[in-house]
């Protein structure tokens, strides 16, 4: 995506991931863990079927931020590992790796039931994050 749409958070999962991370307290507000870092948020192409579009968007996403200067790469959504081909995205966390950036991304958000492998948390270099309760 390109434009304003590209930095518009459609469903408002990434805003409350970004007030987590880089919520400051103020006025009562969350009080996230890294307060005061500075966030680029991008959004990649949603879509009805999967709710974002993991082959080229996703990977495009991940160089975009590592074009841009990215230390830490949150990736806070993620999807069974099978049935369409990965090789865009890995090589794009490849390049983030090479490049020193770090990456997390979700394993799950339900431990008692389905945390489970999920792409992009299970390849190589990538710190997967899930729910504890």
């Amino acid at each position: 995506l390109s434009g304003d749409s590209a930095h518009t958070d459609v469903s408002g999962h990434g805003t409350i991931m970004a007030a987590l991370i880089a919520g400051t307290g103020a006025d009562n507000g969350v009080q996230g863990l890294a307060p005061g870092v500075d966030i680029l948020p991008i959004r990649t192409h949603e879509t009805e079927a999967s709710g974002f579009d993991v082959e080229g968007t996703f990977a495009d996403a991940v160089q975009y931020a590592v074009d841009e200067g990215a230390d830490i790469i949150s990736v806070s959504n993620g999807i069974q590992p099978t049935g369409y081909a990965q090789d865009e995205v890995t090589a794009a966390l490849e390049e983030a790796a090479r490049q020193d950036v770090l990456v997390f991304a979700a394993t799950g958000n339900d431990a008692e039931n389905s945390n489970m492998e999920m792409f992009p948390s299970n390849q190589d270099g990538v710190v997967g994050v899930g729910a504890v309760d």
